[in-house]
């Protein structure tokens, strides 16, 4: 259960960082840059309009592939 409360946390986590970064991108005008990156399986595919957002993008995503190992193999000892 507690893993749960745990994941609905960080998905409005994520929902509110989307709106807040929407609502200061539509108010500044200058040059915006894009990216992110997507998970099949194993192979992360990343993309980006800038070899910036690209580099901030990859990063992010080997971030969140490590915590999501971390959390695979925390897990039964969590359950015990």
């Amino acid at each position: 259960m507690l893993l749960v409360a745990i994941g609905f946390v960080l998905s409005l986590v994520g929902m509110l960082l989307i709106m807040i970064s929407v609502l200061r991108g539509a108010a500044s005008s200058g040059n915006v840059e894009v990216g992110g990156g997507v998970l099949i399986g194993p192979i992360p595919v990343v993309f980006g309009s800038s070899s910036r957002a690209i580099l901030v993008a990859s990063i992010l995503l080997a971030v969140i592939m490590a915590i999501a190992i971390i959390v695979m193999i925390a897990i039964p000892y969590i359950a015990r």
